[in-house]
């Protein structure tokens, strides 16, 4: 026995929404989460040193840069830039 289309559909909405409100969650696990904070866990010490591989020497040119200033003109400075 089939239910008249008014009952099918009442019975889909509460289906819906007590699907919608247990994935959600209820506003007062979500308040009383928000207000009791959780202790620190404590913090995993590392289990040793570790390194990427070896460190490059750096790459650094030196290079003339023009600088104008009021009261002396062009300056011209050597500057060095390491990457």
């Amino acid at each position: 026995m089939a239910l008249p289309f008014p009952a099918r559909a009442a019975c889909l909405a509460l289906a819906l929404a007590c699907l919608v409100g247990t994935l959600a969650g209820t506003p007062a696990e979500a308040r009383r989460s928000a207000s009791a904070p959780r202790p620190a866990e404590a913090e995993a010490e590392p289990a040793g040193a570790w390194t990427a591989g070896v460190a490059q020497a750096p790459t650094c040119s030196r290079t003339r840069r023009k600088l104008w200033q009021a009261d002396e003109g062009w300056v011209v400075k050597t500057i060095s830039t390491c990457r």
